[in-house]
């Protein structure tokens, strides 16, 4: 993950579950404030190889709906992937 528009860093995090996890390794980082509020998933192709996408609502520190979207052939990953879409699109609108 890039922060600040630095070198990657890496980040670890533990959690209940991954989700909970990767807001957990987030927060080492300095992003906090950010609450989870739904997700869904679903498969957007067949077969073993099947690409799966996440559709991710959060609340920004000020109170902002925020939405993101994450596709990929791992469904974690594409809740990660939504998950930092929504936290950039609201970077991006200085949130």
């Amino acid at each position: 993950m890039k922060h600040d528009d630095e070198d990657a860093v890496n980040i670890k995090g533990k959690g209940n579950e991954p989700i909970d996890a990767f807001f957990n390794a987030l927060a080492t980082v300095g992003i906090t404030g950010y609450k989870f509020v739904d997700y869904f998933e679903h498969a957007i192709s067949i077969g073993s190889d099947a690409k799966a996408v996440s559709y991710i609502h959060l609340i920004s520190p000020n109170g902002k709906q925020l939405f993101g979207v994450g596709i990929s052939h791992n469904i974690n990953y594409a809740s990660i992937r939504g998950i930092l879409c929504a936290i950039n699109r609201s970077i991006n609108d200085n949130d």
